[in-house]
């Protein structure tokens, strides 16, 4: 059965789902995954050279400085949480990688590695539309996006990133990451 059926408000939701992945991914998400890389020779997207990565753990100002100017290869998780989001406390987790340069470009990974929502038990929202807005946002638990992007790109974004991981605060948005230049399972959620 099509999600349209299944969610009536899935228009809504796809929106919102989508800037909280790739925006959430900044703004909501802030964390990191394992790497992929959809492509038929790597159709797991294993990181190919997972030895060759600075390993950050949860410090994004390691990660920044290892990959900001010269994409090198380094990966980080985060973990936010956002109270407030619709009435309800979003957590989620990301992974984040950049596996060096493949033809002159930056090969930057995320993945949401895990999306949680809770709702208090005094939520105005009622009970079937919290369990779509969480079905809906749990879509996107495990999905990964892999991009190829110019090192001017790259910077621009990894510093916006950076910012909002920071200060929780930016102006962050979905239009930052080109789409056209990426590949993996989020971005079906998108068709």
């Amino acid at each position: 059965m099509p999600l349209k059926t299944l969610f009536p408000f899935y228009r809504w939701m796809k929106k919102i789902v989508f800037g909280l992945i790739l925006f959430g991914a900044v703004v909501l998400l802030l964390g990191c995954t394992q790497p992929p890389a959809n492509n038929p020779t790597n159709p797991n997207n294993a990181n190919p050279d997972a030895a060759g990565l600075k390993e950050c753990g949860t410090d994004f100002d390691c990660f920044s400085q290892t990959a900001l100017n010269d994409c090198g290869k380094a990966g980080v998780t985060n973990t936010s949480a956002i109270n407030g989001f619709f009435g309800s406390s979003l957590v989620t987790t990301l992974r984040y990688e950049t596996r060096g340069k493949e033809n002159g470009q930056c090969l930057f990974y995320q993945k949401w590695t895990s999306i949680s929502v809770t709702f208090p038990a005094d939520s105005n929202m009622p009970v079937d539309q919290q369990s779509q807005m969480t079905a809906a946002l749990k879509l996107a638990e495990g999905k990964d996006v892999l991009c190829r992007l110019e090192q001017e790109q790259f910077n621009d974004y990894l510093e916006k990133l950076s910012g909002y991981v920071k200060t929780g605060s930016g102006s962050f948005s979905t239009d930052d990451l080109p789409l056209d230049q990426c590949t993996g399972s989020w971005l079906d959620l998108n068709e």
